[in-house]
């Protein structure tokens, strides 16, 4: 009953893998491949072993298939040197495998061209429907690329030399006695090999040099230990919150009022009412400016998980100079009223057990993802805040946390001298 795949070389020539003539070995395969139920998957119109001067194209690499309901035979036509094609065999199955996931990559100057060609005479009306256009646009100049061992990280430019060879082996494909174009093809296929090894040492190097001096802290071993076990991952903890709710005795109105509790609390305070009875500050209540607001896009943190309107820092980072303005007048118009867009008071709550702690209600920490456009806006007022502290020497001197340019070794170097 098990699913069988047998695949490789075998060099034997039968008509039936579009050879013109059987030798005894062909024959013996086929009828093998017959008497025990295999199927050939090989497409014998799409050649796997490419010829020369002196002989055709020919398919000695064959796949052959027994007990699969759901089986795809697939020529990458990618032979990386070699004189045989690279072939891929899909099998659907029952059991889960685990994936390495995929990489999405955006061309961000289409996106910002696409997206000023597509800008509204007055302004933004609704931050809603601009943040639905802006979501449409990275969608539409997003390609989603599947990421493998040889290949764990991917970029625009690998993208392009990938896209480059696929191209110039299809015009080969029609041209086999051009040699000029499989030069190319060759050259290419050079630099998309050294470019892609080079990028994996980078991200490695790069991700090593960032927990250069941060054994002591406990995300650096959060790190060391899920490359060691990568079955604590996201997924794992989504697993433990489904469990938890299996376990729960009780309706599932009683479960959300329990989350509730433990988030929130049983009391409510009342809304803070009170208006400011200060001397106006024209530095502090000054409009906007636009390059307070590409401050603010500077200071984002990229890998920082989007709210409920699903738009990313990668996006915001990305927006064109035509974007940005817009954006500046909007925040304008409400910090001018002193109002802030509903979409940005909401929060989704995502629950994470707490490690080590048993798997309990009490022990899962509730975790606010808001608006990335809302935190911007934050920022923006923020800096803006600090900025005018640190220019007046509002903080006090001894206050060390939370300050730019501060660090606790500044605290130990006034405690030695």
């Amino acid at each position: 009953n098990n699913t069988l795949i047998i695949l490789g070389d075998f060099n034997a020539m039968d008509k039936s893998w579009g050879y013109q003539t059987a030798n005894p070995k062909g024959k013996a395969l086929a009828a093998a491949a017959e008497n025990t139920d295999c199927n050939l998957l090989t497409d014998s119109d799409t050649p796997t072993r490419i010829g020369n001067s002196i002989s055709t194209d020919t398919c000695p690499d064959l796949t052959f298939i027994r007990g699969a309901e759901q089986a795809v035979w697939e020529n990458l036509l990618e032979y990386l040197g070699s004189d045989h094609y690279i072939l891929k065999t899909q099998v659907t199955s029952d059991r889960l495998k685990r994936q390495l996931g995929s990489a999405k990559i955006t061309d961000w100057s289409a996106f910002r061209e696409a997206c000023d060609g597509n800008l509204a005479a007055n302004g933004i009306q609704s931050i809603e429907e601009w943040g639905n256009m802006l979501k449409e646009k990275q969608r539409k100049y997003t390609k989603e690329i599947a990421r493998t061992t040889q290949t764990p990280e991917v970029d625009a430019r690998l993208l392009k030399l990938w896209e480059a060879r696929r191209g110039l082996t299809k015009r080969w494909k029609k041209q086999k006695y051009n040699r000029k174009l499989k030069l190319k093809i060759a050259e290419v296929t050079a630099k998309a090999e050294e470019y892609a090894a080079q990028l994996a040492r980078q991200n490695w190097q790069q991700f090593s040099d960032s927990l250069n001096g941060t054994l002591s802290t406990s995300r650096t071993w959060h790190i060391l230990k899920a490359l060691i076990d990568p079955t604590k991952t996201k997924a794992e903890n989504n697993k433990a919150i489904n469990r938890l709710i299996h376990q729960f005795k009780g309706s599932d109105s009683a479960l959300l009022e329990k989350v509730c509790v433990k988030c929130f609390g049983d009391t409510h305070p009342a809304a803070y009412a009170e208006r400011y009875r200060g001397s106006e500050n024209d530095t502090l209540d000054r409009p906007i400016t636009r390059e307070e607001v590409y401050a603010a896009i500077r200071n984002t943190t990229r890998n920082t998980a989007a709210g409920a309107d699903k738009i990313s820092n990668a996006l915001i980072r990305n927006l064109s100079d035509k974007l940005v303005e817009e954006l500046t007048d909007f925040l304008n118009k409400h910090w001018e009223v002193e109002t802030v867009p509903e979409e940005w008071k909401h929060a989704e709550i995502v629950m994470i057990p707490k490690p080590g702690k048993k798997l309990q209600i009490e022990n899962l920490r509730p975790i606010s993802l808001t608006s990335c456009l809302g935190k911007l806006y934050e920022r923006v007022v923020t800096l803006r805040l600090q900025q005018y502290m640190e220019d007046n020497e509002l903080y006090p001197h001894t206050m060390f946390g939370f300050r730019a340019k501060l660090s606790t070794q500044d605290v130990l170097l006034q405690i030695k001298e």
